[in-house]
């Protein structure tokens, strides 16, 4: 993740960083840089814009036992330099966010169920042709209910 990360703050500058020209030197070798490398070089590319941010969807999807090291890992010193995170998460997850991001503020975010109908309305009126009425009726239905005000 934290690559993916490095490679999207990089791609619209000027010129490479020279950060980023060092990686040819793992590249020579075969090998990848560990991830406190890769921090390391993230936060120093963040340093040529005025504003970073990162948005980390679905949190939640993480597995259980890494949650708390990419939380501690990963999020926190990007957190302490300044990058804006911005992370969706299921309320479950929110005390381990909480108890690396100490000084974090979260905020609880719902969607009404008629939002999640009318979304699904029409991303199948988009894609689902040929879906009969009986049954988009009941997927919408089924979906909206578990999405429980997500």
């Amino acid at each position: 993740m934290a690559a993916k990360l490095l490679k999207q703050l990089t791609f619209p500058l000027d010129r490479l960083h020279t950060t980023i020209a060092s990686l040819s030197d793992y590249k020579q070798k075969d090998e990848r840089p560990e991830l406190p490398v890769l921090i390391k070089m993230l936060t120093e590319c963040a340093t040529k814009y005025t504003a970073v941010s990162v948005i980390l969807d679905a949190f939640d999807e993480c597995f259980e036992p890494q949650q708390r090291r990419v939380a501690a890992y990963l999020l926190k010193p990007l957190y302490d330099v300044g990058i804006g995170l911005h992370i969706t998460t299921r309320y479950s997850c929110v005390e381990v966010l909480k108890s690396v991001l100490t000084d974090a503020s979260v905020e609880e975010m719902r969607a009404d169920c008629d939002d999640i109908k009318n979304y699904l309305e029409k991303q199948i009126q988009e894609s689902g042709k040929g879906i009969n009425e009986s049954f988009k009726a009941t997927l919408i239905e089924k979906i909206s209910g578990r999405a429980d005000g997500m």
